[in-house]
C-alpha cells in the first residue's frame, strides 16, 4: 500500500470521526422502564454513520474474503456503517500504520502474533469496562480462550474476544487407501500408541508405489500440542522443560523412523493420495475437497496420561485499538461479529464457532459439500489447556519457527533430540538477549 493510499485512510477515518460527532453523543440510554439496568442498546452506536476499520495480522488475509465473509452481512445489518479493510503487507504493516497515523479500529491475530501486533506497540486496550457497560456474557466462551488472551498480558487483562473460525488439530485420513489395504478406520480416542501401530501397517510399497502411513502439520502438534507445554519458560527467556519437549518429540519422530515414512513434502502427499493419515488444522479440510480426496477425520490421538484431551487450539482474537476514536462503536461491531446469530450462519458455511450457543453436530458444514457425512464428533474433544502465564517483564518472542526447526532436524535424521532441543534454547535465550537489547 503506498503513501497515498494510506493517506487516504487517514482521510477517511477522519471523516468518519467527524460524521459521528455532528450526529451527536453516543445513543442515550433508554428510559429506565425499558431498560431498568441502564445497559446501553445492544448496537446502538451502529445506528449511526460510523466507520470502522479492521486489519488481520495475516498477509493471506485478502480484501475478497473479508468483504465476502464479513462485511457483506455486516453492511445488510447496519446500512450506517463503514467498515473498511486494510490487506497487511508491504507498507501496511501496523508499524507502517501507526507511522503513518492510520490505526486501524480493530486488528485480529492469534497469540503468536499478539506481542507485535497489539503489546508492543501499546496498541492493546482492557475490554473490561465495555464488559460490564453493555452487560455482556463472556460465559458464552471457553475459559481456555479466555485465559489464553489474558495470560499475555501482564496484568491479567482481557484484551480480546476469541473470533470464529477456530482451527483445532485433527487426524485427517484417506478411506480410499483404508479400503484398498483392508485395514480399519482410525477412530476417536486412539492413543498415539495405537496410531504408530496404525502407520506402521499403512507404509508400504505396493505395485512398485510408495504410500506413507503418517504426516503432518508441525505447528498443529508442536505450538498446538496436547500436553500445553510452552515453548518460553515461565520464570526466565529460556526454553521451557526439556523433559516435556524430550517426550513430545519422542513421541513424533517414532513415525519418520518408519520404514519409507519420510519427512519430505507431507502436506503434498496427502493432498496426491499417497499418505494414509494426516495430522492439520481443521482449515485445511477444503484443500482435501478440491483435491477429490475420499477422506474423513478422526480426533486427536491423545497421550494416554492425558485421556480425551485434544490440540491447544490456536484461538484468533478481535481488537480493539487503544487508539480508536470509535471504541463502542467497535465493540458492538465485534459483539455482532461474535454473537449466536452472526456465527450460526458461518457455522454452516464451514467456520467452526467460537460461541458454545451453537451445537456444531447440528449446524457445522450444512452449507458445505466436502462436509456432509464427516466425522464431526472428532470436533467436540475437550481442548488442552491455556498455556501458563509467564513472568512480567520477560522476552514475549514468538519461538514457533525454533521449534518446528528443531524437531524437523529430529524427523529427518540430523540431530538427536537432545541436540536438538539444546540448540533451540541456545537460539531462543539469544533471540530473547536482541529482543531486550531492541527496547
Amino acid at each position: 500500500m503506498n503513501q497515498a493510499k494510506l493517506t487516504l485512510l487517514g482521510a477517511l477515518i477522519m471523516a468518519s470521526t467527524a460524521l459521528t460527532a455532528c450526529s451527536g453523543s453516543m445513543t442515550s440510554a433508554p428510559e429506565s422502564s425499558q431498560n431498568p439496568s441502564n445497559t446501553p442498546p445492544a448496537y446502538g452506536s451502529l445506528s449511526k454513520p460510523v466507520t470502522i476499520v479492521f486489519q488481520s495480522a495475516y498477509n493471506e488475509t485478502s480484501l475478497e474474503s473479508v468483504e465476502q465473509t464479513m462485511f457483506k452481512r455486516v453492511k445488510e445489518k447496519f446500512p450506517n456503517v463503514t467498515p473498511v479493510y486494510v490487506p497487511r503487507g508491504k507498507g501496511s504493516t501496523i508499524q507502517d500504520l501507526i507511522t503513518t497515523g492510520s490505526i486501524p479500529d480493530v486488528l485480529w491475530g492469534n497469540l503468536s502474533t499478539v506481542n507485535d501486533m497489539m503489546i508492543s506497540t501499546k496498541l492493546s486496550y482492557d475490554l473490561t469496562d465495555l464488559f460490564k457497560k453493555y452487560n455482556y456474557d463472556l460465559t458464552q466462551f471457553s475459559q481456555t480462550a479466555l485465559d489464553g488472551i489474558r495470560n499475555v498480558s501482564d496484568k491479567g487483562q482481557l484484551i480480546g474476544l476469541p473470533k470464529n473460525n477456530l482451527k483445532p488439530a485433527v487426524l485427517f485420513y484417506n478411506k480410499d487407501l483404508f479400503d484398498k489395504f483392508g485395514v480399519t478406520y482410525p477412530k476417536d480416542g486412539m492413543t498415539w500408541d495405537e496410531l504408530y501401530d496404525l502407520a506402521k501397517k499403512m507404509t508400504r510399497i505396493e505395485a512398485g508405489e510408495q504410500f506413507y502411513g503418517f504426516s503432518m502439520f508441525p505447528n498443529a502438534l508442536l505450538r498446538d500440542n496436547s500436553l500445553s507445554v510452552a515453548a518460553m519458560d515461565a520464570k526466565e527467556d529460556k526454553l521451557n522443560s526439556s523433559d516435556q519437549w524430550s517426550q513430545i518429540f519422542t513421541n513424533l519422530k517414532r513415525f519418520y523412523e518408519i520404514s519409507g515414512n519420510d519427512w519430505k513434502d507431507q502436506d503434498k502427499k496427502f493432498r496426491e493420495g499417497k499418505a494414509a493419515m494426516f495430522v492439520d488444522l481443521l482449515t485445511s479440510s477444503p484443500s482435501f475437497t478440491k483435491a477429490n480426496l475420499n477422506w474423513d477425520m478422526a480426533a486427536l490421538p491423545v497421550y494416554k496420561e492425558m485421556p480425551g484431551v485434544g490440540s491447544r487450539i490456536p484461538y484468533d482474537y478481535y481488537f480493539i485499538t487503544q487508539t480508536s476514536k470509535n471504541k463502542e462503536a467497535a465493540f458492538e461491531l465485534i459483539t455482532f461479529l461474535l454473537s449466536e446469530e452472526f456465527q450460526l450462519g458461518d457455522a454452516k458455511d464451514g467456520f467452526l464457532p467460537s460461541t458454545t450457543k451453537i451445537d456444531i453436530l447440528k449446524s457445522f458444514g450444512t452449507n458445505v459439500e466436502g462436509l456432509n457425512g464427516k466425522n464431526l464428533k472428532a470436533l467436540t474433544v475437550k481442548p488442552a489447556d491455556a498455556l501458563p502465564k509467564r513472568n512480567p517483564g520477560l522476552a514475549p518472542i514468538n519461538t514457533d519457527t525454533n521449534i518446528s526447526k528443531a524437531f524437523e532436524r529430529v524427523a529427518t535424521g540430523a540431530e538427536d533430540v537432545n541436540t536438538s532441543l539444546r540448540k533451540a534454547d541456545e537460539e531462543i535465550r539469544k533471540a530473547a538477549e536482541e529482543y531486550k537489547q531492541r527496547k
